[in-house]
């Protein structure tokens, strides 16, 4: 006795396919239980969503990452985007990719502090009479310095990533989505470590996932810097016989650095905007960036 066909699987896969972009991704996830058909025609689509946010379309990743201590003077940074990776293994761009390692794909971006947030911090910060004007020409890379006392294991970092769309005067937001948002421990021996593996590849050649600092326990959004002790340069002869004396290492968001965020999180975030500019059509959100 043959199977009983639903009229579903009479559909072309191109009219499938059709009616499963209507779906937001997060709707799509559900109707790969269905069976084999619907799970490598939703996949399909998610797949090309996925890719697909590597024009960004008007969109920046916006990251903020400075010690508790620190935050009125450290900007934001804008992030320049690189490119979409796997985070352990490679992609022929030949094979299919089921759902698994469609969660591992990772966007990268090049955090720095744009000519328009340098604009902005002087324009709403205080200068000096008499004080040269800050020269705002191209990208800035940005440099952090943490700062251990003796027997401190590790220093902390807030961080807070969000993807934005500009309205059509500076200074507002057609949309704003946060991404993650929390604090990190920087540990003293990931730090030396981290030290130790950017002076063994300045280059960049050093690039596990054990020199990425995740800000989240579901790794949805790495740092990845290059660090280097600036112990001698910075802090007073130590005379102490503590076995965690007082260190210090700057953290470099230049070279190999990067931020890595989760690409479906990115999807998610670029629809959650689309969302918004629609009922704010219209209108649009004041942002100020320091």
């Amino acid at each position: 006795m043959s199977a009983i066909r639903s009229p579903i699987d009479s559909l072309p896969n191109e009219l499938l396919i059709a009616i499963l972009s209507t779906f937001k991704s997060r709707e799509l996830l559900p109707l790969t239980l269905v069976d084999r058909r619907f799970n490598a025609t939703a996949t399909t689509v998610l797949q090309h969503r996925l890719l697909h946010t590597a024009k960004m379309e008007g969109h920046e990743m916006m990251l903020e990452s400075y010690h508790p201590v620190a935050r009125q003077s450290t900007p934001s940074m804008t992030c320049r985007f690189l490119g979409l990776s796997f985070l352990n293994h490679t992609w022929t761009g030949e094979q299919d990719m089921d759902l698994r390692d469609l969660s591992q794909l990772y966007s990268h971006f090049l955090p720095v502090v744009s000519e328009e947030t340098r604009r902005m911090r002087r324009v709403f910060g205080r200068r000096l009479p008499g004080a040269p004007l800050e020269q705002e020409i191209g990208d800035e890379p940005v440099t952090q310095e943490l700062v251990l006392d003796d027997g401190e294991l590790f220093s902390q970092l807030c961080t807070s990533t969000s993807l934005i769309k500009s309205g059509p005067n500076p200074g507002l937001l057609a949309s704003h989505s946060n991404i993650t948002n929390g604090v990190v421990r920087v540990w003293r021996h990931w730090l030396a470590k981290a030290a130790a593996s950017s002076a063994l590849c300045p280059a960049g050649g050093c690039t596990d996932e054990s020199t990425i600092l995740w800000t989240d326990a579901a790794k949805n959004v790495g740092l990845r810097f290059r660090v280097t002790e600036v112990t001698q340069e910075r802090l007073p002869p130590y005379r102490g016989v503590d076995e965690d004396p007082p260190v210090a290492y700057s953290l470099y968001y230049e070279g190999i650095s990067e931020l890595l965020v989760r690409t479906s999180h990115v999807l998610l975030a670029m629809e959650k905007s689309a969302v918004q500019e629609v009922v704010n059509s219209g209108k649009a959100t004041t942002f100020t960036i320091y």
